[in-house]
């Protein structure tokens, strides 16, 4: 199993679809949005769930965008990695994630990202 998708499934997130390769590991994930936060971070929480607290109000998507706009930041990929599936205006929304393995993102590349941002 690949170390990052491990890494995910050790701190109790449900992964959905997940599909790998050679170069890549995508799979889909549960987030619950918390807009309208004072300090934009994520954490695990017990129900499965990656929990995204940003600044953005859910006005027009605004809180959508920022959720996209700060996990891509934080774990080092491309925002067209980060996509909506389901749940627009729901506070639980379902994302799909691409982690692209390249000889410079390795997979110690992103599980450095990812401990510096759940740990």
């Amino acid at each position: 199993m690949n170390p990052v998708l491990s890494f995910f499934q050790g701190h109790g997130i449900e992964c959905y679809s997940v599909e790998q390769g050679d170069d890549f590991l995508s799979f889909s994930l549960n987030v619950q949005a918390k807009p309208g936060s004072k300090v934009e971070k994520m954490k695990f929480s017990e129900n499965g769930h990656m929990v995204v607290f940003v600044k953005a109000k859910p006005i027009e998507g605004q809180a959508n965008k920022a959720i996209t706009k700060f996990v891509t930041k934080n774990l080092g990929i491309g925002g067209g990695s980060f996509v909506l599936d389901c749940g627009e205006k729901s506070k639980i929304k379902r994302f799909r994630i691409v982690f692209s393995f390249t000889e410079r993102k390795n997979v110690d590349y992103y599980l450095e990202k990812l401990k510096k941002t759940f740990l």
